[in-house]
């Protein structure tokens, strides 16, 4: 959850956009991550975007953290094509999937994850969860023990008590928001990228900025789509690592300091606003600290790696060290 906040608030910004009096037309754009889009029906009315990358190895679904959605893996998930079928699943509200009126609690996700397996035929599949898909799959694992051989957490915790209370305790630091777009942001998708760039977001895969952003035909930003963040945080319910059984990869990035994560900013604050960023990261390092020891302590055959210096989005800022470290978890796993 490193950036989490900032993220947050990029996709849910409201912008005040204007037209161009006279659009010039572009090719669209295809998306160029050669998976196949499937739409899964879970419940009535409810259908989720299925990415679909081939292959006839062992199915490996990734899962994308809360903002996120299966586009964030584009770049990812490919490279398991040549031992294993990777495939992505949008949760609801995000992506193309359905954004319903209920259905956002953990019980209700995970068995839209088992209706996407039972509906592509697979009986049982490594899951890979990032950041608050870490509860989803641990989820899957203790209600559907059956359909799990093996879990990978991509810096990824218990959102469970201990989350709520650090979270509810976090002081709030606006001096640190970053600014909001102005026309020229949004004059282009490349545009929106340097702006990203600008405030230190990740680099996304082109897929999944326009799976949040909606444009033009002349190009032109018009909308940043609004999901249910909120919505999934009240759905929040913790993971039960002492009940998994399964095989579990855990690949944490270390939370950095406020200094180190805001830089500039951060050197920029008044005196009472920098106690305040410390007193929050302070707060977000005990609680991680605490969720790491638990997964160490509680998994029955759980590992826990370690990546100094990357990003909240590991295997965005360093996919070779997460492809690397995954396969060998899998192959032991597979013993």
């Amino acid at each position: 959850m490193h950036r989490a906040a900032l993220l947050l608030l990029l996709s849910t910004l409201i912008l005040p956009l204007g037209c161009q009096s006279t659009p010039a037309r572009l090719t669209p754009w295809v998306d160029p991550s050669p998976h196949r889009v499937r739409m899964v029906t879970v419940a009535p009315d409810v259908h989720l975007e299925v990415l679909d990358w081939g292959g006839l190895g062992e199915p490996v679904v990734f899962l994308a953290g809360l903002g996120n959605s299966a586009h964030v893996f584009d770049d990812f998930a490919p490279r398991f094509r040549d031992r294993y079928r990777p495939l992505a699943i949008s949760r609801r509200g995000f992506g193309a999937s359905t954004r319903s009126k209920e259905g956002y609690d953990a019980a209700t996700r995970a068995r839209d994850v088992v209706a996407v397996l039972d509906s592509l035929g697979i009986g049982r599949a490594v899951l890979a969860g990032h950041s608050l898909a870490g509860e989803e799959i641990s989820t899957v694992a203790t209600g559907y023990p059956n359909r799990v051989r093996a879990l990978v957490y991509l810096d990824a915790y218990d959102y469970g008590e201990a989350f709520q209370r650090q979270r509810d305790q976090q002081p709030d630091i606006p001096e640190l928001a970053p600014p909001p777009m102005t026309r020229e942001d949004s004059a282009s998708y490349a545009a929106v990228v340097a702006y990203r760039r600008r405030v230190g977001a990740m680099d996304y895969p082109e897929g999944e900025i326009r799976a949040h952003h909606r444009f033009g035909a002349d190009g032109r930003l018009v909308e940043v789509v609004s999901r249910p963040h909120r919505e999934v945080a009240r759905g929040l319910s913790g993971s039960e690592y002492r009940r998994i059984a399964v095989p579990a990869l855990a690949v944490y990035a270390p939370v950095p300091s406020a200094a180190e994560l805001h830089g500039r900013a951060y050197a920029r604050l008044a005196p009472e606003a920098r106690a305040r960023a410390d007193s929050a990261f302070a707060l977000l390092d005990g609680w991680r600290r605490g969720v790491v020891h638990r997964f160490r302590t509680e998994m029955q055959r759980g590992t826990v790696i370690e990546i100094p210096g990357a990003d909240h989005y590991l295997f965005l800022s360093h996919p070779a060290v997460v492809e690397r470290m995954m396969r060998e978890f899998l192959a032991r796993a597979a013993q």
